[in-house]
């Protein structure tokens, strides 16, 4: 029967767990390290107490070690040996035989590692780097030690630690890094894919548009080319950043609103925008219906709240109000909405579309029509949405 591939998440979770098992351990075996080489000493390699240890070593694949810094002898339990490949004392107790086996990109990490717990900024060293098996072929170890003895000057005289091999969860790392970088590269091609896709869509309403017989007509063509762009602009973000999860609303919103402005130039050209948009991430399920939502709201101004040549502004705001809930506000000091217009019943297809997107993000909408219009919508982030649905006041 085949066995049924993992997922990357199950991967994940079982590469966090082995890590603290293996911390966890090591911190355990540290306590006891001193103790050990020092029975060891005492008892004889040839002591029951002795072998049970080693035994104890092997099976936990676990190598002690306790090097005398200024000789440069270094003693190794002997499941050290063994866990590169050779027999006990085939490995002469020196430093630098030990040191030879190291990969030479890993040293200066290893040196760096030793430097920072020396110098008192690490409580223990630690350091993940390769060893050479007799074979040849490098296996990955995970080393902490600590400094025991030091001298009268400060300097370290005895270090002791245990050694790890970590290779199998190494290699399941690299598996799950090339899993993850494989579906990063699948969502930037689908996104491209979405992108190009609205393009053509947006591009057959254009030639449409075209056929249309009175100015009314167009513009519902223009609208809705701009409701299309609002969305293709996000999945072309996507594509082009190397963060999947999550878009800064304050640089889609500035590159959805340069495009609005441009769109309709010629009918407000003395309208300026102003914006106060706080850079703040957000999925891709909430930047989709807050772009169409400034899309309707800020083409509804520029199209109705400077008549004939009136001058004005145009600002949108997006601001955190707490952890978990957010601000939009989109106002013009136009002629202004009529007083008497009703959000709830929304009469026109704009409005109904905002409300919709309201609706999408959970959130609750209110519009003033004092000096200008003002909407001011309050909404959480996917990540931060409950189950249930808020009241919406577009409702």
């Amino acid at each position: 029967m085949l066995k049924r591939a993992k997922t990357t998440d199950q991967l994940l979770s079982e590469l966090l767990n082995e890590r603290e098992r293996v911390v966890r351990l090591q911190e355990k075996v540290l306590e006891l390290a001193g103790e050990l080489m020092n029975a060891r000493k005492l008892l004889g390699d040839e002591s029951h107490r002795a072998r049970q240890a080693e035994e104890a070593l092997k099976a936990g694949q676990l190598a002690l070690w306790d090097w005398n810094i200024p000789t440069g002898e270094i003693a190794f339990s002997d499941s050290g040996a063994q866990m590169l490949g050779y027999a006990p004392g085939d490995i002469n107790g020196r430093f630098t035989s030990w040191r030879d086996l190291v990969h030479p990109d890993d040293l200066a990490a290893i040196r760096h590692a030793f430097d920072k717990h020396v110098l008192g900024q690490t409580s223990t060293y630690e350091s993940e780097h390769r060893l050479q098996h007799k074979s040849g072929k490098w296996i990955w170890n995970l080393a902490r030690g600590k400094v025991v003895e030091w001298d009268k000057f400060g300097n370290p005289l005895r270090m002791i630690g245990i050694n790890y091999d970590v290779t199998e969860r190494k290699i399941g790392e690299e598996r799950l890094k090339s899993s993850l970088q494989e579906k990063e590269v699948m969502l930037q091609e689908i996104h491209h894919r979405v992108k190009n896709n609205l393009a053509v869509v947006s591009s057959l309403v254009s030639l449409q548009s075209e056929y249309a017989s009175d100015d009314r007509h167009k513009q519902m063509f223009e609208d809705t080319q701009n409701r299309i762009r609002s969305m293709a602009l996000a999945h072309e973000m996507l594509y082009q950043t190397d963060n999947l999860a999550e878009l800064s609303i304050s640089e889609y919103l500035g590159n959805l609103i340069d495009h609005l402005a441009a769109s309709v130039a010629t009918v407000a050209t003395d309208v300026t925008f102003t914006t106060n948009i706080e850079d703040i991430g957000f999925t891709l399920d909430t930047i989709i219906p807050l772009g169409s939502m400034v899309t309707e709201l800020v083409s509804n101004s520029l199209k109705h709240a400077f008549p004939n040549g009136r001058p004005g502004t145009i600002t949108v705001s997006v601001r955190t109000l707490d952890r978990r809930a957010f601000e939009l506000i989109v106002a013009d000091d136009g002629v202004g909405m009529p007083c008497s217009t009703d959000v709830s019943k929304p009469k026109s297809l704009g409005l109904d579309l905002i409300r919709i997107f309201v609706r999408q993000i959970h959130g609750e909408m209110e519009s003033f029509c004092e000096n200008g219009t003002r909407v001011r919508i309050t909404f959480q982030d996917a990540r931060a949405r409950k189950t249930g649905a808020r009241k919406c006041r577009a409702d």
